[in-house]
């Protein structure tokens, strides 16, 4: 991915796919990813995730980026930053949340999104 970001012209959208994305993780991992590589300003002006499932409850589960303390102790110490305290969980920032578009997707059925700059599909490939 580094030698993808500095391919593009500073300005050019950075555009991912994690189909299968199941409950989020892959998404919001990515995210971290890529604003801790280009800096949580150039992030948000150019990133979108698109995180497509065919589970509607595994959508609605992704969707709010909350987690436990339990499911975040795997979260490298240099992202810890990106969560934030909510009501005794921990949520994913919404200044680079709102960059991840979650939505329902059959692989099988769908037209795929076009365009991108990175396809993650470890779920769906497991």
């Amino acid at each position: 991915m580094p030698q993808k970001l500095h391919a593009k012209r500073p300005n050019e959208p950075v555009r991912v796919w994690s189909a299968g994305c199941a409950s989020g993780e892959e998404a919001y991992s990515v995210a971290m990813l890529l604003a801790d590589a280009m800096g949580e300003q150039d992030y948000r002006q150019r990133v979108k995730i698109y995180a497509t499932d065919v589970d509607e409850d595994a959508l609605t589960t992704a969707r709010p980026a909350v987690y436990t303390s339990k499911d975040i102790s795997a979260v490298p110490e240099r992202f810890a930053g990106y969560f934030e305290p909510a009501n005794g969980r921990f949520a994913f920032r919404w200044s680079l949340r709102r960059g991840i578009i979650f939505g329902r997707h059959n692989l099988l059925e769908d037209a795929p999104i076009s365009r991108v700059d990175l396809l993650i599909c470890r779920n769906t490939l497991m």
